[in-house]
């Protein structure tokens, strides 16, 4: 059968040679260190108490980097959108702590646009808790707005937000504001 499978395949028709076994002593193993590929593969001696310990100190050691963005220049590219009610040191620290909500806003513009009309002011500002802060969207519309201002934002929801709010690390919600309202 392995030849018919191999000849529909045109693949060479030899077997592996047997597997030879290497005789070193079991203490050389023990005292190898890791050693890094030139592929960032760590390579491991098999004394399975090492590995543990290795993996779990470079669990614990490892930290993500923080990369130099601009978060000035984001900032200055949402309020082309977006009208900022708090001070930029705060919207950016807030996109500082989560990176993702700068490229979300940028996508939500469109799906906001269709869901509450395209000449609606959005404004954004940041939102304080005890532990936390997080970045609350609003769409103003008028007191005499023409559609149910809930059925645009279930609109919105339906349409984009459910699809992508995994990615805002729980920091950034949509809400609609109404003017003029007593």
């Amino acid at each position: 059968m392995l030849s018919s499978l191999a000849a529909g395949l045109d693949v060479p028709q030899t077997l592996p040679g047997a597997h030879r076994s290497l005789h070193q002593a079991a203490k050389w193993y023990e005292h190898q260190q890791p050693a890094t590929s030139s592929a960032n593969v760590v390579v491991f001696a098999p004394n399975t108490r090492r590995i543990e310990e290795n993996l779990i100190s470079h669990a614990y050691s490892y930290e993500q980097p923080r990369s130099n963005r601009d978060y000035a220049g984001q900032l200055r590219a949402l309020q082309q959108h977006y009208t900022t009610l708090d001070t930029n040191r705060s919207i950016i620290e807030v996109l500082e702590e989560e990176p993702a909500l700068y490229t979300l806003l940028l996508e939500a513009v469109r799906p906001l646009h269709n869901a509450f009309g395209e000449r609606r002011l959005i404004q954004i500002r940041v939102q304080f808790s005890d532990d936390d802060s997080l970045l609350k969207v609003a769409v103003q519309l008028p007191a005499d707005f023409g559609d149910d201002p809930e059925l645009a934002l279930r609109s919105f929801d339906r349409d984009w937000w459910v699809d992508n709010c995994h990615r805002s690390g729980g920091a950034l919600v949509f809400d609609y504001e109404i003017r003029d309202a007593v």
